[in-house]
């Protein structure tokens, strides 16, 4: 078996998120989409729901999130909902 031959390293560059650096560098309400990955859903769904972080964008970009975050939402409240509250949403499937 190979598995005791490899071992597991976090890439300095990406934090271990596996993004791009341009993905990395996309903020939402302020947040960094690695910051948002280590959140776990319990506090994603809570972050994503509170209107107070979307406070910024203007009467349009509100309007173009709104079913975006609506989704968002939605998969995130479905998760917490069947007990997976405590999972990050960056953590390997395997």
């Amino acid at each position: 078996d190979l598995a005791e031959y490899m071992s597991e390293k976090i890439c300095k560059d990406c934090g271990g998120h596996r993004l791009k650096p341009e993905s990395l560098a996309v903020k939402v309400a302020k947040k960094g989409l690695g910051e948002i990955l280590d959140m776990s859903t319990e506090d994603s769904t809570a972050f994503f729901a509170d209107e107070k972080n979307f406070s910024y964008l203007s009467e349009q970009q509100k309007i173009i999130s709104k079913p975006i975050l609506k989704e968002i939402n939605e998969r995130l409240f479905f998760l917490y909902d069947v007990g997976l509250g405590y999972l990050s949403l960056g953590r390997d499937a395997r």
